[in-house]
């Protein structure tokens, strides 16, 4: 996912595609929502993504066949309030039937065990809790016609240090059931926690990893009070929501969707979005670096401290479809060929606790204050 918006984001910057053909791209996305996924969970994730990057390569394939056509200027939404993912809350409805399952994992003698949840129709919660083992709750809303309320649901395997929670598949050409999942989690350090959704809300709290890995195809992704070595963030279609990750390397990755992010106790952040806002705020004194690039909304930070020496610099910004605007407090302010490079005023290079900010979009705002 990450290299195909990339690949998108690189052909804007070259002119080589427009503001309207790359929209087209992430409209395919949305024709992803009704897709039925059959067999393994973990695999019908794969392949719903892969689906999703060939779909982008093969669009891109296409207009640079037929067009070599520079960015188009068009009008320039400035509202952040506004989210431009789709981030529904997500009802089954068209299942009447009801039932809840309750299951029990031991964990107690793995001392730092991988944790991999997986779900593809309805929301995944994670949260600790001071238990010594794993607990999940989970809703289930089912066809009467396919299966009944002995259904095993959702699976779970333990593999040497390996914990994997994911709902079951049926035989049907439909998934006649979807489930919601609420997962209690000892309170340890963990070795890789990887959380994965197709289509609904993914919240995860307060868990502890080396690599915390969170990813949606179709709906919000937030992710609060957990830390990690790293953390990697990525959404397809849904809003994403990273608030007080204590990491080395915080990574957001979105194509259509609000991005928000604050208060967060990491060394480098890297924020990238195609198709909607970035939104950032109290910016920890442990951050060096900063980087935050979109291509199709605006993106506004708040609340830096000037006291501290800061750098910023922009991308080549563009003439018409960009506007930048910077908070006074910035003592040295520096245009050149349409790109801005601003600095407080105790800055230099040789500072301990500089903070580095690169901010870039082609269509929107850029706040900084």
């Amino acid at each position: 996912m990450s290299e195909e918006r990339k690949m998108i984001l690189k052909m804007l910057k070259d002119g080589k595609i427009s503001e309207d053909e790359a929209l087209k791209l992430l409209d395919a996305i949305g024709q992803n929502d009704e897709k039925v996924y059959e067999g393994n969970t973990t695999n019908s994730f794969a392949e719903s993504t892969q689906n999703l990057a060939n779909k982008i390569v093969s669009g891109v394939d296409k207009i640079l066949k037929k067009t070599g056509e520079k960015l188009n200027s068009i009008d320039i939404a400035y509202d952040f309030d506004i989210d431009l993912g789709d981030s529904r809350n997500y009802s089954f409805s068209r299942f009447k039937s009801k039932t809840n399952k309750r299951k029990v994992i031991e964990v107690k003698d793995l001392e730092s065990p991988n944790l991999l949840v997986n779900n593809t129709n309805g929301k995944i919660k994670v949260d600790t809790w001071d238990m010594d083992y794993i607990e999940v709750n989970a809703s289930v809303t089912f066809n009467e016609k396919y299966v009944n309320e002995s259904y095993d649901f959702v699976e779970d395997y333990v593999n040497g240090d390996n914990v994997e929670i994911r709902v079951a598949h049926h035989n049907s050409k439909k998934q006649p059931f979807n489930v919601d999942l609420d997962i209690y989690v000892p309170k340890k350090r963990y070795g890789n926690v990887d959380v994965r959704s197709t289509n609904g809300l993914v919240d995860v709290s307060f868990v502890e990893s080396n690599v915390f890995h969170g990813e949606n195809v179709n709906g919000k992704l937030e992710v609060k009070k957990v830390i990690a070595n790293e953390v990697k963030l990525e959404s397809v279609n849904g809003k994403v929501l990273a608030q007080e990750v204590e990491t080395t390397n915080l990574d957001i990755d979105c194509v259509n969707g609000k991005i928000e992010f604050f208060d967060n106790l990491a060394k480098d952040i890297s924020v990238n979005n195609v198709n909607g806002p970035i939104v950032g705020g109290m910016i920890s004194e442990i951050t060096g670096k900063l980087s935050i690039e979109s291509v199709n909304a605006g993106i506004e930070l708040n609340n830096l401290n000037f006291e501290r020496p800061i750098r910023l610099e922009t991308g080549r910004l563009a003439e018409y479809t960009t506007r930048l605007e910077l908070s006074e407090k910035f003592a040295n302010v520096r245009k050149e060929n349409r790109k801005t490079e601003a600095t407080s005023a105790s800055y230099s290079d040789m500072a301990e606790n500089k903070l580095e900010i690169f901010i870039s979009t082609v269509n929107g705002r850029i706040k900084v204050q």
